[in-house]
């Protein structure tokens, strides 16, 4: 990762610039492969876009990616969550679901799972697919102040499975074949046994951990 110095705080701030027109030409710096020709510049444009009395959502939510991975400013975990918040009281999906993340793992913010499961819910409320898995291990688990919940866990589940993410299949599958209920316990190694033959190698944890369960619990299933 290159090394960026934050611009100076009299740089954050061209009155010359609305924040729309601001927010367009941080954009333009970018790349077909999301990769901007000057990552301090395209900093400085997101801090005015996104510090705007009408901010952004979008310029504040780059804004807290770049001060969680230090790009084009010096890396600020506390910045971070402070711009995915003001992103996520505006709806922004993936800022609601960041936002939480930092809440769960307590970086940048004070550990808080209840804040946490509350932004999860708003993310997967507007169809987030990682944030509607997560909402479902919370119930899972009964983190967040939420109901140990097996039956809400799966629905979350579902919904995100639906959208192909990878995890949600795992937890689904996995819940249903440790079930007591034959024709869940056949569903769940049909899910399972999909998992078990993806061959892309990110998911290549869950493909053995799929492969794992099947084989465990070989016993309690029928051939599918």
């Amino acid at each position: 990762r290159p090394a960026h110095a934050e611009p100076p705080p009299h740089m954050n701030v061209d009155p010359a610039l609305s924040a729309l027109d601001a927010f367009d030409r941080a954009t333009s710096l970018f790349n077909a492969a999301g990769v901007p020709s000057d990552w301090v510049e395209a900093a400085r444009l997101f801090h005015i876009s996104a510090d705007d009395e009408n901010g952004i959502a979008a310029a504040q939510f780059n804004l807290a990616q770049f001060y969680l991975r230090g790009q084009g400013v010096l890396e600020d975990h506390g910045k971070a969550a402070h711009y995915y918040r003001l992103a996520a009281e505006q709806g922004h999906l993936m800022a609601r679901n960041d936002l939480a993340n930092r809440f769960f793992e307590g970086d940048g913010v004070g550990l808080n799972h209840a804040e946490a499961a509350r932004w999860y819910r708003l993310a997967a409320d507007g169809g987030h697919a990682r944030a509607q898995c997560s909402i479902g291990c919370f119930y899972q688990r009964g983190l967040g102040g939420l109901p140990v919940d097996h039956g809400i866990a799966a629905v979350w589940w579902r919904l995100s499975a639906a959208q192909g993410h990878t995890p949600a299949h795992m937890m689904l599958g996995k819940m249903l074949v440790l079930s007591q209920i034959p024709a869940d316990v056949r569903e769940g190694a049909k899910i399972l046994a999909r998992l078990a033959q993806v061959v892309d190698l990110r998911f290549t944890t869950y493909r053995l951990e799929a492969l794992q369960v099947l084989q465990s619990h070989a016993d309690k299933r029928e051939v599918v």
